[in-house]
Protein backbone atom coordinates (compact mmCIF):
# COMPACT_ATOMS: atom_id res chain seq x y z
CA UNK A 1 0.00 0.00 0.00
CA UNK A 2 1.57 3.17 -1.29
CA UNK A 3 2.94 5.68 2.00
CA UNK A 4 0.16 8.62 0.48
CA UNK A 5 -2.74 5.91 0.87
CA UNK A 6 -1.78 4.93 4.71
CA UNK A 7 -1.29 8.57 5.69
CA UNK A 8 -4.61 9.92 3.78
CA UNK A 9 -6.37 7.26 6.05
CA UNK A 10 -5.09 8.21 9.00
CA UNK A 11 -5.32 11.86 8.46
CA UNK A 12 -8.87 11.22 7.66
CA UNK A 13 -9.59 9.38 10.80
CA UNK A 14 -8.49 12.31 13.05
CA UNK A 15 -10.56 14.38 11.14
CA UNK A 16 -13.63 12.22 11.99
CA UNK A 17 -12.66 11.99 15.33
CA UNK A 18 -12.09 15.81 15.51
CA UNK A 19 -15.85 16.22 14.35
CA UNK A 20 -17.32 13.54 16.32
CA UNK A 21 -15.51 15.25 19.04
CA UNK A 22 -16.93 18.54 18.26
CA UNK A 23 -20.21 17.45 17.61
CA UNK A 24 -20.11 15.88 21.29
CA UNK A 25 -19.09 19.02 22.79
CA UNK A 26 -21.89 21.34 20.99
CA UNK A 27 -24.50 18.61 22.15
CA UNK A 28 -23.62 17.80 25.80
CA UNK A 29 -20.74 20.20 26.61
CA UNK A 30 -17.41 19.75 28.38
CA UNK A 31 -19.52 17.75 30.95
CA UNK A 32 -20.40 15.27 28.59
CA UNK A 33 -16.65 14.81 27.11
CA UNK A 34 -15.69 14.48 30.77
CA UNK A 35 -18.19 11.82 31.71
CA UNK A 36 -17.03 10.50 28.13
CA UNK A 37 -13.14 10.36 28.79
CA UNK A 38 -12.28 10.60 32.59
CA UNK A 39 -12.09 8.03 35.23
CA UNK A 40 -11.44 8.61 38.74
CA UNK A 41 -11.06 6.74 42.06
CA UNK A 42 -14.30 6.63 44.86
CA UNK A 43 -14.60 5.99 48.19
CA UNK A 44 -14.54 2.43 47.81
CA UNK A 45 -11.12 2.84 46.09
CA UNK A 46 -12.77 1.92 42.85
CA UNK A 47 -11.81 2.90 39.59
CA UNK A 48 -14.93 3.88 37.65
CA UNK A 49 -16.28 6.51 35.26
CA UNK A 50 -16.47 10.48 36.09
CA UNK A 51 -19.54 10.92 36.42
CA UNK A 52 -21.55 14.33 38.12
CA UNK A 53 -22.94 14.03 41.32
CA UNK A 54 -26.07 16.83 41.88
CA UNK A 55 -23.76 19.80 43.76
CA UNK A 56 -21.19 19.05 40.86
CA UNK A 57 -23.57 19.48 38.62
CA UNK A 58 -24.82 22.54 39.67
CA UNK A 59 -22.37 24.57 40.03
CA UNK A 60 -21.24 23.48 36.75
CA UNK A 61 -24.23 24.94 35.35
CA UNK A 62 -23.75 28.01 37.33
CA UNK A 63 -20.42 29.05 37.43
CA UNK A 64 -19.53 32.68 35.78
CA UNK A 65 -15.48 32.31 35.55
CA UNK A 66 -14.99 34.48 38.62
CA UNK A 67 -16.41 32.25 41.42
CA UNK A 68 -16.13 31.57 45.12
CA UNK A 69 -17.22 28.45 46.68
CA UNK A 70 -18.42 28.24 50.08
CA UNK A 71 -19.09 24.49 51.46
CA UNK A 72 -18.83 21.69 53.22
CA UNK A 73 -16.56 19.09 53.30
CA UNK A 74 -15.83 16.26 51.01
CA UNK A 75 -18.46 17.75 48.38
CA UNK A 76 -16.24 16.79 45.35
CA UNK A 77 -15.18 20.34 44.12
CA UNK A 78 -11.34 19.73 43.86
CA UNK A 79 -12.44 16.50 41.77
CA UNK A 80 -14.72 18.55 39.86
CA UNK A 81 -12.46 21.90 39.36
CA UNK A 82 -9.38 19.68 38.23
CA UNK A 83 -12.04 17.21 36.18
CA UNK A 84 -12.98 20.48 34.25
CA UNK A 85 -9.69 22.33 33.98
CA UNK A 86 -8.38 19.35 32.70
CA UNK A 87 -10.71 19.01 29.96
CA UNK A 88 -9.79 22.62 28.86
CA UNK A 89 -6.51 21.95 29.06
CA UNK A 90 -5.96 19.03 26.75
CA UNK A 91 -9.29 20.19 24.65
CA UNK A 92 -7.61 23.49 23.57
CA UNK A 93 -4.26 24.35 22.60
CA UNK A 94 -1.65 26.73 24.03
CA UNK A 95 -3.62 26.77 27.59
CA UNK A 96 -2.10 27.03 30.98
CA UNK A 97 -4.34 25.57 34.09
CA UNK A 98 -2.98 26.24 37.63
CA UNK A 99 -4.81 24.30 40.99
CA UNK A 100 -3.11 25.35 44.19
CA UNK A 101 -3.30 23.38 47.38
CA UNK A 102 -3.20 24.68 50.96
CA UNK A 103 -0.38 22.30 51.90
CA UNK A 104 1.78 19.44 50.64
CA UNK A 105 -0.54 16.02 51.19
CA UNK A 106 -3.62 17.95 49.30
CA UNK A 107 -1.05 19.10 46.60
CA UNK A 108 -0.01 15.32 46.00
CA UNK A 109 -3.70 14.46 46.38
CA UNK A 110 -4.66 16.88 43.50
CA UNK A 111 -1.70 15.68 41.27
CA UNK A 112 -2.79 11.88 41.61
CA UNK A 113 -6.38 12.65 40.50
CA UNK A 114 -4.61 13.99 37.33
CA UNK A 115 -2.11 11.33 36.35
CA UNK A 116 -5.29 9.01 36.89
CA UNK A 117 -7.17 11.03 33.95
CA UNK A 118 -3.97 11.02 31.76
CA UNK A 119 -3.62 7.48 32.35
CA UNK A 120 -7.16 6.24 31.44
CA UNK A 121 -7.75 8.74 28.90
CA UNK A 122 -8.86 6.59 25.74
CA UNK A 123 -6.32 5.98 23.38
CA UNK A 124 -7.72 8.18 20.58
CA UNK A 125 -7.65 11.42 22.52
CA UNK A 126 -3.71 10.96 24.02
CA UNK A 127 -2.68 10.63 20.25
CA UNK A 128 -4.37 13.79 19.73
CA UNK A 129 -3.22 15.30 22.64
CA UNK A 130 0.28 13.73 22.06
CA UNK A 131 2.74 12.32 24.69
CA UNK A 132 3.60 14.72 27.86
CA UNK A 133 6.62 16.04 28.90
CA UNK A 134 7.23 16.07 32.90
CA UNK A 135 9.04 19.07 34.35
CA UNK A 136 8.49 18.20 37.94
CA UNK A 137 6.02 15.24 39.61
CA UNK A 138 2.99 17.91 39.99
CA UNK A 139 3.65 19.54 36.31
CA UNK A 140 2.09 17.86 32.55
CA UNK A 141 3.28 19.39 29.53
CA UNK A 142 1.50 18.84 26.30
CA UNK A 143 4.10 19.85 23.86
CA UNK A 144 2.31 18.91 21.01
CA UNK A 145 -0.69 21.61 21.75
CA UNK A 146 1.66 23.48 24.05
CA UNK A 147 -0.57 23.23 27.18
CA UNK A 148 0.77 23.23 30.67
CA UNK A 149 -1.43 21.59 33.66
CA UNK A 150 0.63 22.46 37.25
CA UNK A 151 -0.44 21.52 40.55
CA UNK A 152 1.25 23.90 43.43
CA UNK A 153 1.21 24.42 47.15
CA UNK A 154 0.30 28.01 48.76
CA UNK A 155 2.91 29.00 50.11
CA UNK A 156 5.53 27.06 48.41
CA UNK A 157 4.79 27.98 44.77
CA UNK A 158 5.99 30.96 42.41
CA UNK A 159 4.03 30.09 39.73
CA UNK A 160 1.82 33.32 38.54
CA UNK A 161 4.63 35.74 38.69
CA UNK A 162 5.37 36.42 34.50
CA UNK A 163 2.94 33.69 33.26
CA UNK A 164 0.01 33.84 31.62
CA UNK A 165 -2.43 31.30 33.08
CA UNK A 166 -6.25 30.77 31.90
CA UNK A 167 -7.40 28.64 34.73
CA UNK A 168 -6.97 29.40 37.91
CA UNK A 169 -8.33 26.75 41.20
CA UNK A 170 -7.52 27.64 44.40
CA UNK A 171 -8.08 25.40 47.18
CA UNK A 172 -9.39 26.03 50.78
CA UNK A 173 -8.50 29.44 50.59
CA UNK A 174 -9.38 30.19 54.13
CA UNK A 175 -6.01 27.87 55.38
CA UNK A 176 -3.06 29.44 53.01
CA UNK A 177 -0.01 30.90 54.43
CA UNK A 178 -0.08 34.62 53.44
CA UNK A 179 -2.89 34.45 51.19
CA UNK A 180 -3.41 38.18 49.87
CA UNK A 181 -0.24 38.70 48.75
CA UNK A 182 0.03 34.76 47.05
CA UNK A 183 -3.76 35.74 45.43
CA UNK A 184 -2.86 38.58 43.90
CA UNK A 185 -0.01 37.04 42.19
CA UNK A 186 -1.71 34.89 41.10
CA UNK A 187 -4.84 36.31 39.85
CA UNK A 188 -2.78 38.88 38.45
CA UNK A 189 -1.59 36.69 35.92
CA UNK A 190 -5.03 35.55 34.94
CA UNK A 191 -6.32 36.39 31.17
CA UNK A 192 -9.49 38.84 31.40
CA UNK A 193 -11.65 36.11 29.71
CA UNK A 194 -9.83 33.36 32.32
CA UNK A 195 -11.30 30.94 35.11
CA UNK A 196 -10.96 31.79 38.57
CA UNK A 197 -12.18 29.42 41.39
CA UNK A 198 -11.46 29.87 44.78
CA UNK A 199 -13.22 27.82 47.06
CA UNK A 200 -12.80 26.59 50.84
CA UNK A 201 -14.22 25.76 54.21
CA UNK A 202 -14.59 28.17 56.68
CA UNK A 203 -11.91 28.66 59.04
CA UNK A 204 -13.05 31.91 61.36
CA UNK A 205 -13.51 35.47 60.76
CA UNK A 206 -11.67 38.46 59.23
CA UNK A 207 -9.29 36.23 57.57
CA UNK A 208 -9.06 36.53 53.69
CA UNK A 209 -11.35 34.41 52.87
CA UNK A 210 -14.07 35.93 55.07
CA UNK A 211 -13.27 39.02 53.78
CA UNK A 212 -13.74 38.07 50.19
CA UNK A 213 -16.80 36.36 50.59
CA UNK A 214 -17.90 39.58 52.77
CA UNK A 215 -16.59 41.81 49.82
CA UNK A 216 -18.63 39.71 47.06
CA UNK A 217 -21.71 39.76 49.10
CA UNK A 218 -21.37 43.69 49.34
CA UNK A 219 -20.27 43.84 45.03
CA UNK A 220 -16.65 44.89 46.03
CA UNK A 221 -15.66 42.50 43.58
CA UNK A 222 -16.93 40.62 40.62
CA UNK A 223 -16.98 37.17 42.23
CA UNK A 224 -20.49 35.17 42.25
CA UNK A 225 -20.91 33.58 45.38
CA UNK A 226 -21.79 29.81 45.74
CA UNK A 227 -23.22 28.32 49.00
CA UNK A 228 -23.70 24.51 49.20
CA UNK A 229 -24.45 23.56 52.73
CA UNK A 230 -24.12 20.11 54.23
CA UNK A 231 -27.74 18.44 52.93
CA UNK A 232 -26.45 19.02 49.46
CA UNK A 233 -24.44 16.07 49.84
CA UNK A 234 -26.63 13.02 48.98
CA UNK A 235 -24.06 10.84 51.00
CA UNK A 236 -24.81 12.93 54.28
CA UNK A 237 -27.33 10.49 55.35
CA UNK A 238 -27.74 7.61 58.19
CA UNK A 239 -29.86 4.95 58.93
CA UNK A 240 -30.69 4.04 62.06
CA UNK A 241 -33.15 4.27 65.02
CA UNK A 242 -35.99 6.03 65.37
CA UNK A 243 -35.24 10.03 66.01
CA UNK A 244 -37.99 10.87 68.96
CA UNK A 245 -38.38 14.27 69.52
CA UNK A 246 -36.86 16.62 67.49
CA UNK A 247 -34.98 19.85 69.08
CA UNK A 248 -36.13 23.17 67.67
CA UNK A 249 -33.16 23.71 65.53
CA UNK A 250 -33.85 20.09 64.05
CA UNK A 251 -37.55 20.82 63.28
CA UNK A 252 -36.63 24.22 62.49
CA UNK A 253 -34.47 22.88 59.02
CA UNK A 254 -36.83 20.20 58.89
CA UNK A 255 -39.30 22.26 57.78
CA UNK A 256 -37.35 25.09 55.81
CA UNK A 257 -34.79 22.94 53.96
CA UNK A 258 -37.39 19.45 53.73
CA UNK A 259 -34.56 17.22 55.53
CA UNK A 260 -35.29 13.70 55.88
CA UNK A 261 -35.32 11.60 59.25
CA UNK A 262 -31.84 9.94 57.50
CA UNK A 263 -30.25 13.42 56.90
CA UNK A 264 -31.42 14.33 60.75
CA UNK A 265 -29.42 11.35 61.86
CA UNK A 266 -26.41 12.15 60.48
CA UNK A 267 -26.68 15.58 61.66
CA UNK A 268 -27.10 14.29 65.39
CA UNK A 269 -24.29 11.96 65.17
CA UNK A 270 -21.62 14.63 63.28
CA UNK A 271 -22.86 16.97 65.91
CA UNK A 272 -21.52 14.65 68.71
CA UNK A 273 -18.44 13.74 67.46
CA UNK A 274 -17.86 17.24 66.16
CA UNK A 275 -19.42 19.80 68.81
CA UNK A 276 -18.94 23.27 68.10
CA UNK A 277 -16.68 22.92 65.52
CA UNK A 278 -19.85 21.20 63.12
CA UNK A 279 -20.89 24.27 61.78
CA UNK A 280 -17.52 24.96 60.37
CA UNK A 281 -16.89 21.82 59.13
CA UNK A 282 -20.80 21.43 57.67
CA UNK A 283 -22.20 24.81 57.08
CA UNK A 284 -26.28 25.65 57.64
CA UNK A 285 -25.82 28.95 57.22
CA UNK A 286 -23.20 31.99 55.27
CA UNK A 287 -22.94 33.30 59.42
CA UNK A 288 -22.87 30.86 61.39
CA UNK A 289 -19.81 28.72 60.03
CA UNK A 290 -17.51 31.85 59.59
CA UNK A 291 -18.56 32.36 63.63
CA UNK A 292 -17.42 28.83 64.79
CA UNK A 293 -13.82 28.37 65.12
CA UNK A 294 -11.96 25.49 67.60
CA UNK A 295 -8.91 27.42 67.61
CA UNK A 296 -10.60 31.09 68.79
CA UNK A 297 -9.91 32.38 72.36
CA UNK A 298 -12.85 34.93 72.59
CA UNK A 299 -16.27 33.83 72.43
CA UNK A 300 -16.31 34.86 68.26
CA UNK A 301 -20.36 35.31 67.93
CA UNK A 302 -20.13 37.90 71.25
CA UNK A 303 -17.44 39.48 69.80
CA UNK A 304 -19.00 39.75 66.18
CA UNK A 305 -22.67 40.73 67.77
CA UNK A 306 -21.41 43.50 70.10
CA UNK A 307 -19.30 44.71 66.62
CA UNK A 308 -22.37 45.27 64.90
CA UNK A 309 -23.56 47.53 68.22
CA UNK A 310 -19.91 48.90 68.98
CA UNK A 311 -18.52 49.92 65.67
CA UNK A 312 -18.31 53.49 64.91
CA UNK A 313 -16.61 55.26 62.27
CA UNK A 314 -14.33 58.24 64.38
CA UNK A 315 -15.58 61.74 64.40
CA UNK A 316 -11.78 62.97 62.66
CA UNK A 317 -8.70 61.10 61.11
CA UNK A 318 -5.53 63.22 61.55
CA UNK A 319 -1.95 62.16 60.75
CA UNK A 320 -2.22 60.87 57.37
CA UNK A 321 -5.03 58.01 58.57
CA UNK A 322 -2.66 56.16 61.86
CA UNK A 323 -4.68 58.84 64.50
CA UNK A 324 -8.41 58.26 65.31
CA UNK A 325 -10.57 60.56 67.09
CA UNK A 326 -13.81 59.31 68.18
CA UNK A 327 -14.52 62.37 71.31
CA UNK A 328 -12.32 65.12 71.89
CA UNK A 329 -10.45 65.18 75.70
CA UNK A 330 -12.66 66.87 78.50
CA UNK A 331 -11.32 69.12 81.11
CA UNK A 332 -10.94 67.48 84.84
CA UNK A 333 -11.45 63.98 83.32
CA UNK A 334 -8.18 61.50 83.35
CA UNK A 335 -7.22 59.13 80.13
CA UNK A 336 -5.61 55.83 79.83
CA UNK A 337 -3.25 55.22 76.67
CA UNK A 338 -2.63 51.89 76.70
CA UNK A 339 0.21 50.74 74.10
CA UNK A 340 1.90 48.07 72.34
CA UNK A 341 5.14 48.41 70.67
CA UNK A 342 6.36 46.64 67.80
CA UNK A 343 8.63 44.12 67.73
CA UNK A 344 9.69 44.93 64.18
CA UNK A 345 9.90 41.35 62.88
CA UNK A 346 8.44 39.38 60.06
CA UNK A 347 6.47 36.65 62.12
CA UNK A 348 6.42 34.15 59.43
CA UNK A 349 4.30 35.95 57.07
CA UNK A 350 5.66 37.84 54.31
CA UNK A 351 4.60 42.07 53.54
CA UNK A 352 0.68 42.53 52.99
CA UNK A 353 -1.99 44.89 51.77
CA UNK A 354 -1.36 47.85 54.49
CA UNK A 355 -5.00 48.36 53.72
CA UNK A 356 -6.18 44.88 55.64
CA UNK A 357 -3.26 45.34 57.83
CA UNK A 358 -1.98 41.58 57.14
CA UNK A 359 1.42 40.18 56.26
CA UNK A 360 4.48 42.76 57.31
CA UNK A 361 6.42 43.51 60.90
CA UNK A 362 3.95 44.58 63.84
CA UNK A 363 2.01 47.76 64.26
CA UNK A 364 2.32 49.80 67.05
CA UNK A 365 -0.73 51.14 68.94
CA UNK A 366 -1.99 53.13 71.57
CA UNK A 367 -5.40 52.94 72.58
CA UNK A 368 -7.02 55.86 74.40
CA UNK A 369 -9.92 54.89 77.00
CA UNK A 370 -11.88 57.11 79.43
CA UNK A 371 -10.85 55.99 83.30
CA UNK A 372 -13.85 56.20 84.62
CA UNK A 373 -16.18 54.85 81.79
CA UNK A 374 -13.84 52.71 79.39
CA UNK A 375 -14.90 54.11 76.40
CA UNK A 376 -12.35 54.82 73.73
CA UNK A 377 -11.90 58.12 72.77
CA UNK A 378 -9.06 57.26 70.12
CA UNK A 379 -6.49 55.55 68.32
CA UNK A 380 -2.89 55.70 66.99
CA UNK A 381 -2.03 52.46 64.58
CA UNK A 382 0.89 52.72 62.45
CA UNK A 383 4.54 51.23 62.09
CA UNK A 384 7.24 53.68 63.89
CA UNK A 385 10.32 52.93 65.63
CA UNK A 386 10.97 53.12 69.50
CA UNK A 387 11.82 56.12 70.23
CA UNK A 388 9.20 58.09 67.77
CA UNK A 389 6.36 56.03 69.04
CA UNK A 390 7.73 57.34 72.52
CA UNK A 391 6.96 60.81 71.63
CA UNK A 392 3.73 59.81 69.72
CA UNK A 393 2.23 58.51 73.12
CA UNK A 394 3.83 62.01 74.91
CA UNK A 395 1.66 64.16 72.73
CA UNK A 396 -1.23 61.69 72.52
CA UNK A 397 -0.90 62.40 76.45
CA UNK A 398 -0.22 66.22 76.38
CA UNK A 399 -3.82 66.01 74.55
CA UNK A 400 -5.69 63.37 76.66
CA UNK A 401 -4.28 63.88 80.00
CA UNK A 402 -4.11 60.71 82.67
CA UNK A 403 -1.68 58.26 82.12
CA UNK A 404 0.21 56.06 79.90
CA UNK A 405 1.04 52.10 80.08
CA UNK A 406 3.10 50.77 77.85
CA UNK A 407 4.24 47.28 77.45
CA UNK A 408 7.98 47.29 78.99
CA UNK A 409 8.98 43.89 77.15
CA UNK A 410 10.99 43.68 74.53
CA UNK A 411 11.42 47.38 72.57
CA UNK A 412 8.60 48.37 74.79
CA UNK A 413 11.12 48.90 77.13
CA UNK A 414 12.77 51.77 74.81
CA UNK A 415 9.54 53.22 74.61
CA UNK A 416 8.99 53.57 78.54
CA UNK A 417 12.54 54.89 79.38
CA UNK A 418 12.01 57.39 76.57
CA UNK A 419 8.96 58.47 78.32
CA UNK A 420 10.23 58.26 81.88
CA UNK A 421 12.77 60.36 80.65
CA UNK A 422 10.06 63.29 79.00
CA UNK A 423 7.87 63.00 81.84
CA UNK A 424 8.17 60.73 84.67
CA UNK A 425 4.67 61.45 85.98
CA UNK A 426 2.79 60.52 82.52
CA UNK A 427 4.22 56.86 82.74
CA UNK A 428 2.86 54.00 84.31
CA UNK A 429 5.44 52.03 86.90
CA UNK A 430 4.99 48.39 87.62
CA UNK A 431 5.47 46.72 90.96
CA UNK A 432 9.43 46.99 90.86
CA UNK A 433 9.21 50.55 90.32
CA UNK A 434 10.48 51.09 86.66
CA UNK A 435 8.54 52.51 83.65
CA UNK A 436 6.14 50.11 82.19
CA UNK A 437 3.72 47.14 82.31
CA UNK A 438 5.25 43.86 82.67
CA UNK A 439 4.27 41.25 80.37
CA UNK A 440 5.21 38.05 81.67
CA UNK A 441 2.87 34.49 81.06
CA UNK A 442 0.86 35.15 83.79
CA UNK A 443 0.30 39.05 83.72
CA UNK A 444 -0.44 38.24 79.82
CA UNK A 445 -3.21 35.86 80.45
CA UNK A 446 -4.38 37.76 83.52
CA UNK A 447 -5.23 40.79 81.57
CA UNK A 448 -6.66 39.03 78.21
CA UNK A 449 -9.09 37.14 80.68
CA UNK A 450 -10.71 40.28 81.97
CA UNK A 451 -10.87 41.11 78.20
CA UNK A 452 -12.37 38.29 77.99
CA UNK A 453 -14.98 38.48 80.63
CA UNK A 454 -15.74 41.67 79.40
CA UNK A 455 -16.37 40.84 76.01
CA UNK A 456 -18.86 38.52 77.56
CA UNK A 457 -20.53 41.25 79.74
CA UNK A 458 -20.78 43.75 77.20
CA UNK A 459 -18.20 46.17 79.07
CA UNK A 460 -15.80 46.83 76.30
CA UNK A 461 -16.52 50.11 74.98
CA UNK A 462 -14.19 50.09 71.85
CA UNK A 463 -15.75 51.76 68.67
CA UNK A 464 -12.54 50.69 66.81
CA UNK A 465 -13.17 48.31 63.97
CA UNK A 466 -9.96 46.96 63.87
CA UNK A 467 -10.20 45.97 67.09
CA UNK A 468 -13.62 44.06 66.43
CA UNK A 469 -11.10 42.54 63.92
CA UNK A 470 -8.33 41.30 65.81
CA UNK A 471 -10.35 39.45 68.33
CA UNK A 472 -12.16 37.48 65.65
CA UNK A 473 -8.47 36.20 64.56
CA UNK A 474 -7.32 35.98 68.07
CA UNK A 475 -7.01 32.32 68.70
CA UNK A 476 -5.30 29.99 71.03
CA UNK A 477 -2.00 28.80 69.76
CA UNK A 478 -2.54 24.49 69.28
CA UNK A 479 1.05 24.13 69.37
CA UNK A 480 2.25 25.62 72.56
CA UNK A 481 -0.87 26.94 73.82
CA UNK A 482 0.08 30.28 74.08
CA UNK A 483 -3.16 33.27 73.05
CA UNK A 484 -2.24 34.72 69.91
CA UNK A 485 -2.95 36.45 66.66
CA UNK A 486 -3.57 33.65 63.93
CA UNK A 487 -0.83 33.41 61.81
CA UNK A 488 -0.95 36.19 59.15
CA UNK A 489 -3.19 38.18 61.38
CA UNK A 490 -2.32 41.07 63.95
CA UNK A 491 -2.96 41.58 67.66
CA UNK A 492 -1.81 45.04 68.74
CA UNK A 493 -5.04 46.59 70.08
CA UNK A 494 -6.20 43.85 71.95
CA UNK A 495 -3.49 43.42 73.76
CA UNK A 496 -3.27 47.30 74.36
CA UNK A 497 -7.01 47.06 75.33
CA UNK A 498 -5.62 44.04 77.29
CA UNK A 499 -3.19 46.28 79.81
CA UNK A 500 -5.81 48.90 79.81
CA UNK A 501 -8.36 46.93 81.73
CA UNK A 502 -5.80 45.42 83.71
CA UNK A 503 -4.61 48.51 84.92
CA UNK A 504 -7.55 50.41 85.27
CA UNK A 505 -8.91 47.50 87.42
CA UNK A 506 -5.68 47.99 90.00
CA UNK A 507 -5.34 52.08 89.94
CA UNK A 508 -7.26 54.69 90.99
CA UNK A 509 -8.26 57.50 88.27
CA UNK A 510 -4.89 59.39 87.92
CA UNK A 511 -5.34 63.67 88.48
CA UNK A 512 -4.54 65.61 85.95
CA UNK A 513 -5.03 69.35 87.23
CA UNK A 514 -1.15 70.01 88.36
CA UNK A 515 0.54 68.56 85.48
CA UNK A 516 3.14 70.69 84.20
CA UNK A 517 3.20 70.29 80.27
CA UNK A 518 6.62 70.94 78.92
CA UNK A 519 5.83 72.13 74.93
CA UNK A 520 5.31 69.61 72.73
CA UNK A 521 6.89 71.37 69.58
CA UNK A 522 10.49 70.37 70.81
CA UNK A 523 10.01 66.45 70.30
CA UNK A 524 7.27 66.99 67.19
CA UNK A 525 9.43 66.62 64.67
CA UNK A 526 11.55 63.83 66.08
CA UNK A 527 8.98 60.93 65.55
CA UNK A 528 8.18 61.43 62.21
CA UNK A 529 10.48 63.25 59.91
CA UNK A 530 8.22 64.39 57.30
CA UNK A 531 6.18 65.89 59.72
CA UNK A 532 7.87 69.71 60.12
CA UNK A 533 9.30 71.02 63.20
CA UNK A 534 6.21 72.96 64.92
CA UNK A 535 3.62 71.08 63.22
CA UNK A 536 1.88 67.96 64.80
CA UNK A 537 -1.25 66.46 64.96
CA UNK A 538 -1.17 65.83 68.94
CA UNK A 539 -1.06 69.61 69.52
CA UNK A 540 -3.75 70.39 71.78
CA UNK A 541 -4.45 74.18 73.57
CA UNK A 542 -3.13 74.32 76.92
CA UNK A 543 -4.92 75.63 79.98
CA UNK A 544 -3.78 78.83 81.15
Amino acid sequence: MAEGTVLGRELGRRLLAQLAREEMLAQAGVRGWIEANLALRDKQRRVVPFRFNPVQARFEAERTGRDLILKARQMGFTTLVCGLFFADTVLHENTTSVMVAHDADSSERIFRIVQLFWERLPEEEKDRIGKPRFSNRREFLWPQINSHFFVGTAGATTFGRGQTINNLHCSEFAFWPNPTEALTALTEAVTPEGCIVIESTANGMGNAFHQLWSAASDGRVAYRRHFYPWWHDEEYRREGTPLGELTDGERALKAKYKLDARQLRWRRAKLADLGRSFAQEYPEDELSCFLQSGRAYFNVPRAYELSKKREKKPARVEDGGRLLIWAEPEEGRSYCLAADTAKGKQQERAAGDPSQERGGPDYSVAVVLDWLSGEQVAEWHGRVREIPFAHVLYGLWQRYPGLIVPERNGPGEIVAQRLHELEPKCVFCDGDGLPGWINTAQTRLAALGLLAQGIERDEVGMCSEGFWREVQTFITNERTGKPEAAVGFHDDRVLAVAIALHVRQSLSPPTTGDTRLPPLDDYAADWDAKAPRGSTPFTRKRRR
